[in-house]
């Protein structure tokens, strides 16, 4: 058989085709478009954190210069713990005492040009020497930063000396010699074991140099950096990635970094769900798609099966209807030219009457299959003698069963009680029953149907058992289907209608028909009629 012999072959490789085919192209172009917009996500991320760098240095940047132009305006002497005002005598404490105006100005100090030693303002003013728990606390806090500035400047003091001439300005000493104040420049020391920024100047007086300066505060950095929506660190030196940015300090190398790890997770994560999503539209489509087409060559192989089915039934009822035909015209020839042995005429009308209703038998079942296909089975069942009914369908084909070399034997329990059945359909199911049992019995030594009627708990069983060959395990469970009559080499001829038929007419009655394996060997078919 080739492939187009064979249509469900073909319709399954057609619909493969059709479904694999856009099934894959969709999923290619899915696919990509999916890991763009992955790489969209990630991208956009990527540079929404490089976007939050720059402007965060930018602001930073603008903060420092703003700051450090106006620190350099400030006057020199403001750094002493006490001064004099140029414009009178009056010793007055430093502004610098006070907690300083600006949260990105930690500290502002004071240091000698030779020797290091720094001072702090907020730390040497008599105020701060007042027995209170709290300012004790932070003039301790104060000291220990001085010492960790001492130990850092130390180690660029050498580089800040001489760098750059100071130019003249401010006021002049008590003997009105120059004093002249260097511009504030941007540095790094480590103060705590971590760089810090401070802004740094150089003033000349006669006493010798000075250097004074601040400490730019982390907490304050932190809190302009407090309304970004990624997490960022101000830190020392020059930017390696574009998640940093350069802080505008000179030659002093700073940078902003950008800590995008959660941002890179969310948009990871946002991306497995965008690519579990569309597996998910894709499987669900593909699985749709797949049903479909099953459901396309499940119907052209029941088409086919239909087919099929039709051509054995043609063949079956050609045959079927042949036999009694043929005997049917030889037997009825022999009575009309008054052939063969004039006194066996009466086996002869014998033999015309069985072959008769062998065929009425066929045409019966034809015809009950018909209108079991249109839905037009009218059964008027009613309460009645069961075993009445049977006794007299036994009793109508018995002779002809007889003739066949079949032996039927029938027994009932006494006084069955009333079920409800349709007289008509009833002698169906048994001629049906009969029937099967005589086609399978054909080479059996023991040819005896046995017909039973016993009564159960609520209902009355009718079986016919038989001692044939009985029904192998893989015909049982298509039993009761059309055209269905087994695959023996040497199984009698039929049109496989005869079970599909004793089950369609027992179930409108209400009954139930079932099969078991015979006790003494053979089948056993039983019809269950409920009170």
């Amino acid at each position: 058989m080739t492939i187009r012999d064979n249509r469900t072959i073909l319709a399954l490789i057609l619909t493969a085709l059709a479904i694999v085919v856009p099934c894959a192209a969709w999923y290619l172009v899915g696919s990509r478009e999916a890991e763009r917009q992955v790489s969209d996500i990630t991208e956009a991320a990527h540079q929404a954190a490089h976007d939050t760098a720059e402007r965060l240095a930018d602001q930073l940047t603008v903060r420092l210069n703003t700051l450090r132009e106006t620190e350099s305006r400030r006057p020199f002497y403001h750094y002493q713990p006490f001064f004099r005002d140029p414009r009178g005598t009056t010793l007055m404490p430093s502004p610098l005492a006070a907690p300083p105006g600006d949260p990105l100005v930690q500290v502002y100090f004071q240091a000698d040009g030779e020797s290091g030693r720094i001072t702090i303002p907020a730390a040497n003013v008599e105020a701060q020497q007042q027995v209170d728990p709290q300012a004790a606390s932070q003039r301790d806090s104060l000291r220990y930063l001085q010492r960790e500035l001492e130990r850092g400047l130390a180690s660029i003091l050498f580089a800040v000396r001489g760098e750059s001439r100071p130019q003249q300005g401010g006021t002049s000493s008590s003997q009105n010699q120059p004093v002249v104040v260097g511009s504030l420049k941007w540095r790094t020391l480590y103060v705590t074991g971590q760089p810090a920024l401070i802004a740094l100047r150089e003033i000349t007086t006669p006493e010798g140099s000075l250097l004074q300066g601040f400490l730019i505060s982390s907490a304050g950095v932190a809190d302009l950096f407090r309304a970004s929506n990624l997490p960022a660190h101000f830190m020392s030196g020059k930017a390696i990635n574009d998640l940093q940015a350069v802080v505008g300090t000179g030659d002093e190398p700073w940078r902003v970094t950008i800590d995008s790890r959660d941002a890179l997770v969310g948009a990871t994560r946002q991306a497995q769900d965008l690519r579990r999503g569309f597996l998910v539209i894709f499987m669900g489509g593909a699985a749709i798609a797949l049903l479909c087409g099953l459901g396309v060559v499940w119907l052209v192989w029941q088409t086919e099966r239909l087919a099929r089915q039709r051509v054995q039934f043609a063949a079956s009822a050609a045959h079927e209807l042949r036999t009694p035909l043929a005997g049917l015209r030889i037997f009825s020839d022999m009575l009309a030219e008054g052939l063969g042995d004039p006194a066996k005429s009466r086996d002869y009308a014998r033999r015309v009457s069985d072959e008769a209703g062998r065929l009425g038998r066929v045409v019966s079942n034809v015809l009950g299959f018909t209108r079991l296909e249109r839905g037009t089975f009218t059964m008027h069942p009613a309460p009645g003698d069961l075993a009445a009914a049977v006794r007299e369908s036994v009793e109508r084909q018995k002779a002809a069963l007889a003739a066949l070399g079949a032996n039927i034997e029938l027994t009932t329990e006494p006084a069955l009680p009333p079920v409800r059945f349709d007289n008509d359909a009833l002698g169906q199911i048994v001629q049906n029953l009969l029937d099967n049992a005589e086609k399978h019995t054909r080479n059996a030594v023991d040819r005896t149907i046995r017909i039973s009627l016993a009564s159960r708990t609520n209902d009355v069983e009718l079986s016919v058992c038989d001692h044939g060959p009985g029904v192998p395990a893989h015909v049982r469970k298509h039993l009761f289907e059309a055209f269905s009559r087994g695959n023996h080499a040497d199984s009698p001829a039929g049109l496989g209608l005869g079970l599909v038929l004793v089950k369609a007419l027992a179930k409108a009655q209400g009954a139930g028909v079932a099969y078991r394996d015979n006790a003494g060997g053979g089948a056993c078919f039983t019809v269950t009629f409920i009170e």
